[in-house]
């Protein structure tokens, strides 16, 4: 321990490495500065030396003050760097003797500069030290300048664009699973038979008139194609939506548990932005690779078994008009699995979306038509503010004469 006025040091450690490898000399030293204030400066000098005599060195300061009546020390600041390189004539140097002559000089060197620069600096006005922030006011304090975005981190919206031309596109998907799967024969079946598979699949809510209407458009060949269609795409999108009314739901689990207990569409303003806000952070949680900013995707769960489950269901409705030869019911079951789990990957991209969209399956054209594509209305903005009527349109319904 060595002292001055106002300045004392202390060698914490000293390691010595053997003479077969390049030199290593570490030393910590504790500096107290008792002038004017109660600091601390914490001096860590690291030395390698190679056989060839030359030194490397860095070195960390971390400075700590004790405040008048405080026993711990408060974290003020750290430096760290380079010191320049240094050829040195070194003395034969044995690992069983202590430091190297050139090495200690350089030290004490150093010491007396930081002590000299400290003592200099502490002559010019003496300025206030950082208040400190007590724990139990932190609350108090004023917020960092980089507070964390988390929206920096959500999925960026998708074109809306191209969000209408991919739904098109499974509006011919359907089409043409429809046109080559399913027969337009006469069939000897009562109407009522029709309705309760519907009712079953709760494409409709429980409405005896609507399920009446589609049993009944199902039947006539002229319009079964039309209906069939309207039938698989309602289940399959309405399948991927908060609150659907499906009798299966192709989202993850965590997420249509809570769709029962969730107003989705038609509370107050700060209900729907809590809503809102769930659906972004849930489709950012549940994806497996967060970092990518992407949709989230189905499961294989979900687009083999919970898929299969609606099929099962849907075909209840269907039976009657698939063909009898069990190789091309085979083939009708797999294509209307491998639909639905295209159309429930479409339905996560609008689920991932920033902004809250909503399938339309109405028309202006009352019952003279029937949808079978449904539309798209935008109905939240991203902020989580409510659209009032007319909504934004995204894509229009296809929509055929009946």
């Amino acid at each position: 321990m060595a002292q001055a006025a106002g300045l004392s040091y202390s060698t914490a450690r000293t390691t010595w490495v053997s003479s077969t490898s390049p030199y290593l000399i570490e030393l910590s030293f504790i500096i107290e500065l008792d002038y004017f204030a109660k600091l601390n400066y914490s001096i860590k000098f690291n030395y390698f030396i190679d056989p060839n005599c030359a030194i490397e060195s860095s070195y960390i300061i971390e400075l700590r003050y004790y405040g008048s009546g405080y026993t711990d020390a408060f974290y003020l600041n750290e430096y760290s760097g380079n010191l320049p390189n240094a050829y040195w004539r070194c003395l034969s140097v044995d690992p069983s003797a202590n430091i190297p002559y050139c090495a200690t000089a350089l030290v004490g060197g150093l010491l007396g500069v930081v002590a000299g620069l400290f003592l200099a600096k502490r002559r010019k006005k003496h300025e206030p030290l950082p208040e400190y922030v007590a724990c139990l006011d932190r609350e108090k304090a004023p917020s960092p300048t980089n507070t964390l975005e988390l929206d920096q981190f959500l999925l960026e919206p998708k074109p809306e664009a191209t969000i209408a031309s991919e739904l098109l596109s499974l509006g011919h998907i359907i089409q043409r699973h429809a046109e080559k799967h399913y027969h337009l024969h006469p069939v000897q079946l009562e109407s009522n038979q029709l309705r309760q598979p519907l009712s079953d699949l709760g494409i409709e809510r429980g409405s005896a008139p609507a399920i009446a209407r589609i049993a009944s458009l199902a039947l006539e060949p002229r319009t079964r194609l039309s209906a069939i269609r309207y039938v698989i795409a309602k289940a399959a999108f309405e399948s991927t939506v908060i609150g659907g009314s499906t009798c299966v739901s192709l989202l993850p689990p965590v997420v249509s548990g809570m769709s029962p207990i969730v107003p989705f569409i038609g509370g107050d303003e700060v209900t729907e932005l809590a809503i809102t806000r769930w659906r972004q952070l849930s489709a950012f949680l549940l994806h497996p690779n967060r970092s990518q900013r992407a949709p989230l995707e189905p499961s294989e769960d979900i687009s083999t078994q919970q898929a299969q489950q609606l099929t099962v269901a849907l075909i209840r409705f269907l039976q009657p008009f698939i063909s009898s030869d069990r190789e091309e019911r085979y083939e009708q079951e797999n294509h209307l699995r491998e639909v639905i789990a295209e159309c429930a990957t479409f339905g996560y991209v609008i689920f991932s979306q920033p902004s809250e969209y909503r399938f339309r399956f109405e028309s202006n054209g009352g019952l003279n038509t029937i949808v079978v594509c449904p539309g798209l209305d935008k109905v939240i903005s991203e902020g989580g503010r409510r659209y009032m009527p007319p909504l934004p349109q995204v894509a229009a319904p296809v929509v055929e004469s009946i």
